[in-house]
């Protein structure tokens, strides 16, 4: 998740990225918890990173005027038959 992060984070310089981070509603073993807040705390000693639960990204699209609405062509390149 580090390395995802680090990544969209370097990318994030020259436009917006998001990381979708899903997990079951109860995490089992405590390692889970462990590596999750270790995430958490490493992602957020960053500038400019927020958590935002997935209808507050809705809202914050739907309402602002400078959202970049990108063609999912230039997102998801690679993705074969996408046009066919």
């Amino acid at each position: 998740m580090k390395r995802s992060f680090d990544r969209l984070y370097k990318e994030s310089a020259g436009r917006r990225r998001m990381l979708a981070i899903t997990m079951h509603d109860r995490l089992l073993r405590p390692e889970h918890v462990e590596t999750m807040e270790e995430f958490l705390r490493y992602t957020l000693k960053k500038p400019g990173v927020s958590y935002l639960k997935k209808v507050d990204i809705a809202d914050y699209i739907l309402n602002s005027p400078n959202a970049i609405r990108e063609p999912i062509g230039v997102v998801y390149l690679t993705i074969p038959g996408l046009y066919t």
